[in-house]
């Protein structure tokens, strides 16, 4: 999915994907930002059902939880959203 529904915004600096292929239970975690980036960045591959369960969980409850077009809003308004939800 793409466009602006297909995002939601948390309280976190996470940067990780959840790759499944059954059998396979990926989870790339890194320190990298989307951006230009000279510095040395660490990351890890890992084959780990559980946390890819574990971050399933957390990021489906966000999706179906928040409301959608509140990464739109301003910052103080998604504070707001997160006080009462997070």
């Amino acid at each position: 999915a793409f466009g602006p529904d297909s995002i939601r915004v948390t309280k976190t600096h996470a940067k990780f994907a959840i790759i499944t292929a059954d059998p396979w239970r990926v989870v790339v975690q890194t320190s990298m930002n989307l951006n230009t980036n000279p510095r040395l960045e660490s990351f890890t591959v890992a084959q780990d059902p559980e946390l890819a369960d574990f971050l399933t969980a957390a990021m489906d409850d966000i999706w179906h939880s928040q409301t959608r077009g509140l990464q739109a809003k301003t910052i103080r308004t998604v504070s707001k959203w997160w006080n009462r939800h997070g």
